[in-house]
């Protein structure tokens, strides 16, 4: 009697008898070859291979699975040189297309741990790089750090502990901040109004820049800007009438002559500007006022007289209008020519 293994006929046990053409022994070989061959090319002709949940991953072909893969008792996954992957030479490549979802996640519960570390030690290398793409009409965020209780980010380095190296602007979100807000020394924050405060000491901090701040004093050499005497400076020329006002620009420096020379010598963007103010050819005791040009009415003086023709000088500082430019506000006798010259400007 016979038995089938594989398609393949062979003798019952104790039949000796000689099959034509072969022996049994060479019938056993013949299909043991016919087995490795079969099994050779399902290999070959099998398609890629896809390891699902509780099977193992496949290196080389695309995995899939629902669950998560734990390594524990001191595994570590490594990988060396990756460069197979169509964006780069890429080691370990993290996508989450997911709303919300996160590509690469690093976690940390040990004291001093580090969730995720990047580490570079090449040529103009990176340690962690973070990128977003997404173009002009998308708001998106390369690298976010974030803390529940500390800091979110922290930089260090030679050169830059942190360096904005595109726009050259950092960014700061409002923040509860006044002079005597709580705050660690060396911060900086913005409040809700755009002002700019720096924590000096212990929950004291400083106005730095703002709308409602002058903003840094830059000093120039002195410019003349404004002399009545002069046609040049028409219609603005003249001397001025007791209780008169008159509006000036400051924004251009001048020669003796009243030609500009200098044009925007106190530039666009000047909240306030430093000066002197000269009268000349008085006629009676009175008093001069220099004020921001959107301002028309004032109680005080910023130089006095005391007779007719006199020469006298002051120095003091005024706050701009838009437009760079002060207000003239004559006192109640007589007439004055003036004369203004800057010496510096905030902005």
């Amino acid at each position: 009697m016979s038995e089938v293994v594989e398609g393949v006929s062979t003798a019952a046990a104790g039949d000796e008898r000689d099959e034509p053409g072969s022996s049994r022994r060479q019938l056993f070989g013949k299909g043991a070859a016919v087995l490795a061959v079969a099994a050779v090319a399902g290999v070959g002709s099998s398609s890629k291979v896809s390891a699902g949940n509780g099977s193992a991953m496949v290196i080389g072909f695309s995995n899939s699975g629902t669950n998560t893969t734990t390594l524990t008792g001191g595994s570590t996954f490594k990988v060396t040189n990756g460069t197979s992957d169509s964006d780069g030479n890429i080691s370990v490549y993290g996508v989450n297309n997911a709303t919300s979802g996160i590509g690469v996640s690093g976690d940390s519960g040990a004291s001093t741990g580090v969730g995720v570390y990047g580490h570079a030690d090449g040529s103009s290398g990176v340690g962690v790089y973070g990128e977003f793409t997404g173009g002009p009409t998308y708001a998106g965020t390369g690298i976010i750090g974030e803390s529940n209780l500390g800091t979110g980010v922290i930089g260090r380095g030679t050169s830059y502990d942190v360096y904005a190296g595109q726009s050259g602007k950092l960014g700061l979100g409002s923040a509860s901040v006044s002079a005597g807000a709580a705050g660690s020394v060396g911060t900086i924050a913005r409040d809700s109004s755009g002002v700019l405060w720096y924590c000096y000491a212990g929950n004291k901090w400083q106005r730095l820049g703002g709308a409602a701040v002058a903003g840094a004093f830059t000093a120039i050499a002195p410019a003349r800007v404004f002399d009545s005497r002069l046609a040049t400076y028409a219609p603005s020329n003249g001397p001025l009438s007791a209780l008169t006002t008159r509006t000036i620009s400051v924004k251009d420096g001048r020669d003796p002559d009243g030609n500009v020379i200098a044009a925007n010598v106190v530039p666009a963007g000047a909240t306030a500007v430093m000066f002197n103010v000269t009268v000349a050819q008085t006629t009676a005791p009175s008093h001069l006022s220099v004020v921001p040009g959107d301002v028309t009415e004032t109680s005080s003086s910023t130089i006095n007289w005391t007779g007719p023709n006199v020469v006298a000088a002051n120095g003091s500082l005024s706050k701009l209008d838009a437009n760079r430019q002060l207000n003239l506000i004559a006192g109640p006798n007589g007439t004055v020519h003036c004369i203004v010259d800057i010496t510096g400007y905030f902005l």
